[in-house]
């Protein structure tokens, strides 16, 4: 608690003997209670004060006010009325309102000072704290991610802890206020308790969301999707311009399949760049009849594919010759 040092000016004469008179009368006045000796005022939340202060004595007696938001000096007491003022916002400790006042008279015995009062008044907050966790979103290839803890602990008793469990046996720091990371199992959220001086002040949960965005729970981590696994079905009834084959989606790879059908191209290794059909987006075994731009008596090369998030995947290729151009029929003349 801060305590002002007010300085008289004990020059001015002085109408009577500082051995002849008493003590002044202080009183400070918060919320209709009168204060008259040091005291501590709790104060339920953070907010501006509004109090008054009544001082009585001789005249040209020194009057000091001090309290958070502004200091007067005066040479006048207040009596018959107190004077009112305001502090600024209290939210934090060590803040006093105080008052003080010495008696104006005239010093004629080193053994008879000036009398004086002074009554100041402590302003407290209550011990609170916060305490939050961020949820967490697990990466492919591990079990678990990173909460991020924050909390802070309001006109602290002692030093804060963030403990596991009630006990307080366990714990991830001991600091009033500040942020750290704790790891989150998949499936096991837990929670976080703020003690200080053994009470607890506030409690969170840390919890590990979901797997990231692109991956899957396998049972034991995050998984990213993989490519799916397919199968090029043989080629059949094949023409001069058509011919049909198809495909199996064995394994989607940890993701929905997209798209599924045959791509097909007179160079080898075609892909969906070349000219390609469009049978579904499941698994299973699938047919597709091609006829796009076949041309007679030519070679060409067949994949099946399966598309999902990870890419697209590709089955064994497969080739075939389409027919020859059927010869024009002729017509007899009769």
């Amino acid at each position: 608690m801060f305590l002002g040092i007010f300085c008289p000016n004990l020059s001015t004469a002085r109408a009577a003997s500082c051995s002849d008179i008493g003590d002044p009368v202080v009183k400070i006045n918060i919320n209709g209670v009168e204060y008259t000796e040091h005291a501590s005022v709790i104060i339920p939340s953070p907010q501006k004060i509004t109090f008054s202060v009544y001082t009585e004595g001789e005249t040209n007696s020194f009057n000091g006010i001090s309290y958070p938001g502004g200091t007067y000096n005066y040479n006048t007491p207040s009596a018959p009325a107190a004077k009112n003022y305001t502090t600024n916002l209290i939210n934090g400790s060590d803040k006093t309102i105080l008052a003080y006042m010495t008696q104006s008279c005239t010093v004629t015995d080193k053994n008879h000072i000036p009398p004086s009062k002074m009554v100041a008044i402590e302003l407290v907050l209550p011990m609170s704290g916060s305490i939050s966790a961020s949820e967490c979103f697990i990466t492919a290839g591990n079990t678990g991610c990173s909460s991020r803890i924050e909390w802070k602990t309001i006109n602290p008793e002692s030093t804060s802890m963030v403990a596991l469990s009630t006990n307080q046996k366990s714990w991830i720091a001991q600091k009033n206020s500040g942020t750290t990371t704790f790891t989150v199992a998949y499936g096991y959220p837990q929670t976080l308790f703020l003690y200080n001086n053994k009470k607890l002040l506030a409690q969170t949960v840390a919890t590990a969301a979901a797997c990231a965005s692109g991956t899957t729970w396998n049972g034991k981590i995050c998984v990213a999707p993989s490519l799916p696994r397919i199968s090029t079905a043989p080629i059949s009834s094949i023409t001069y311009n058509s011919a049909v084959s198809g495909g199996t989606v064995v394994s989607d790879g940890g993701s929905s399949i997209i798209e599924r059908g045959i791509a097909y191209n007179s160079a080898q290794f075609p892909t969906i760049r070349n000219l390609h059909t469009s049978n579904g987006s499941s698994l299973g075994s699938f047919t597709s009849s091609f006829t796009k731009q076949l041309r007679p008596n030519t070679t060409y090369y067949v994949r099946a594919y399966a598309t999902n998030s990870a890419g697209t995947a590709y089955g064994q290729q497969e080739t075939f010759t389409t027919r020859p151009s059927p010869s024009p029929r002729k017509t007899l003349g009769f």
